[in-house]
């Protein structure tokens, strides 16, 4: 079921008791952003709280550790869009030449995923909670989709 909220905005702190968070989030892995998803094997993404450096706001946060392998992807419930619609979060991430990751959030849409926004050169760049992300998905108004946050560590 989808939920119906326009104007209201669908929020997720990660404090649960149960990972992933219920309502039909879902952890999967890939080797690319086009193979099939599939359920993870080895690290992805948990639920997290042993550094709070890594947690923005209440007691956990979402974490893709650095063992992870692969695509990492952290996968919405259905929404429905209606028009003006944003997608908002804080990231806590950094790359530079000695170490960098890919980040993606995707919008899936009529069975198709579309990258909305990505961080994958060499460039250095830093937001550790500095300030938040906003990706406009007005692309997507009149459509129920879901979102992916996608990591994967290089």
């Amino acid at each position: 079921m989808v939920p119906e909220n326009p104007g209201v905005a669908q929020v997720e702190g990660f404090e649960m008791s149960t990972w992933p968070p219920q309502g039909g989030w879902e952890v999967k892995q890939s080797t690319s952003l086009t193979d099939p998803l599939t359920d993870p094997t080895g690290d992805t993404w948990n639920q997290y709280n042993e550094d709070m450096q890594y947690v923005y706001d209440g007691a956990f946060s979402a974490l893709s550790p650095s063992s992870a392998m692969d695509f990492n992807w952290l996968i919405t419930p259905e929404v429905q869009l209606y028009g003006n619609d944003e997608l908002s979060f804080m990231i806590n991430y950094s790359s530079d030449a000695s170490g960098y990751s890919k980040f993606y959030v995707l919008v899936e849409a009529d069975g198709v995923w579309n990258t909305v926004l990505e961080y994958t050169d060499e460039t250095t760049m830093y937001n550790n909670y500095d300030e938040q992300v906003t990706v406009n998905l007005n692309e997507f108004a009149g459509k129920v989709v879901r979102l992916a946050f996608v990591l994967k560590l290089v």
